[in-house]
């Protein structure tokens, strides 16, 4: 049983972490925030929201035209109902994204809180 244990933990300890897609796909390491809303009551999320969605849309094309943030979009539940969303940064330097991610209004005023993540980006080669 004792060898088992130790064979297990070399094969796990030898599982590479991607460091790259895997071929044939492209793509690399990014940083995805999650927007998760602060309150559970969800009228009062979108009240929130609503009085701060022009800044947030403005921080998000500001950043979007920088080139830090590649893609970013809502969640909806099966009902049609927002529930937070997602923002893509092109970079792996979480203090850098922390401190940008203070600067937008929804987060700022706490409407939604930021969940980051490490979040590898692999498709396909588009065929040219």
């Amino acid at each position: 049983m004792k060898n088992l244990a130790v064979l297990g933990f070399v094969l796990l300890s030898s599982v590479p972490v991607l460091a790259d897609c895997p071929l044939p796909m492209v793509g690399g390491e990014r940083i995805a925030v999650r927007y998760v809303p602060v309150s559970k009551n969800y009228e009062k999320t979108m009240k929130a929201f609503e009085a701060n969605f022009e800044g947030h849309i403005g921080y998000i094309g500001t950043q979007m035209q920088a080139g830090m943030i590649e893609s970013a979009g809502p969640y909806y539940t099966e009902d049609g109902k927002m529930n937070g969303g997602t923002g893509i940064y092109n970079t792996t330097d979480f203090a850098k994204v922390r401190e940008l991610v203070q600067q937008d209004p929804v987060v700022a005023k706490k409407v939604f809180k930021p969940e980051l993540h490490k979040w590898m980006q692999c498709s396909l080669p588009v065929a040219k």
